[in-house]
């Protein structure tokens, strides 16, 4: 779990979560409740806009009136000064306001962010990943750890070649 085995929580460590409330609530439900059983405290869980909310965001143009933009940067910055970790669970990508990526670049504490590049309003689609998303939190990761050296070992100093139905193809040495 990216509690434990990735970010290697540890008890007294205030910890942000970046959270869609659209998105995979078992994944954040679960991030939660591990976070408490790492003994960590729980700073601030913070929405991406909605959609309504955004907008009137932009019609008000606040990432573009430069004395708001600096507010909020720096509001947001004071609180990542606080934390030790930053989770960014899966999100509408498209609804960013980027202060978060500014931060992360000279943030000392640890983060971890999942990619989330599919379309909110194809329910298949969006299904299937969130069912993916989910099951990963039971994955047996001794036994993952284990299947990835086992390729490292076999694929080091090889060449690889993938080609796609398409005919496109992709060579690259390891």
């Amino acid at each position: 779990m990216i509690v434990h085995d990735s970010l290697k929580t540890q008890p007294g460590e205030k910890v942000i979560i970046y959270a869609d409330p659209t998105y995979s609530q078992a994944l954040t439900e679960q991030v939660r409740i591990e976070l408490v059983r790492a003994g960590a405290v729980e700073l601030s869980v913070q929405m991406v806009n909605s959609g309504g909310l955004e907008a009137v965001r932009r019609s008000h143009r606040r990432r573009e009136d430069p004395v708001l933009v600096d507010m909020e940067d720096k509001a947001m910055a004071s609180m990542f000064d606080l934390a030790d970790i930053y989770i960014w669970l899966p999100s509408f990508w498209l609804i960013n306001p980027g202060q978060t990526e500014k931060i992360l670049k000279t943030w000392p504490g640890r983060s971890i962010h999942f990619n989330w590049v599919i379309d909110p309003n194809d329910p298949v689609e969006f299904g299937l990943l969130s069912e993916m998303y989910e099951k990963a939190l039971f994955i047996d990761y001794a036994a993952l750890d284990f299947r990835q050296l086992e390729l490292i070992a076999t694929l080091r100093n090889s060449t690889v070649q993938i080609t796609n139905p398409a005919g496109r193809y992709l060579t690259f040495t390891l």
